[in-house]
């Protein structure tokens, strides 16, 4: 299963139809994902920058989220919330 054709689950945030505590079944998605074309953070929707945080600090997800919805860089967000 590529996630290509498909929207991300950032995307899905974005539009409310994901809720954020579901990362882990994309997660679980993307290891069943035989194609194996897409790094982790492309298939969850987020830039290099964006899964770093999160990987580092879990809790920086509704901010990365918060950072896309306002269209403003993700340090924007934390410099402002002095989360991260």
């Amino acid at each position: 299963m590529s996630n290509n054709l498909s929207e991300t689950f950032i995307e899905k945030c974005l539009k409310g139809s994901a809720l954020l505590d579901e990362i882990d079944d994309y997660i679980d998605a993307w290891r069943e994902d035989e194609s194996g074309e897409e790094e982790l953070y492309e298939f969850l929707g987020m830039t290099k920058e964006e899964y770093s945080l999160w990987v580092t600090d879990p809790d920086v997800l509704p901010f990365i989220v918060m950072a896309r919805k306002q269209q403003v860089d993700i340090a924007h967000i934390l410099a402002k919330t002095k989360v991260g």
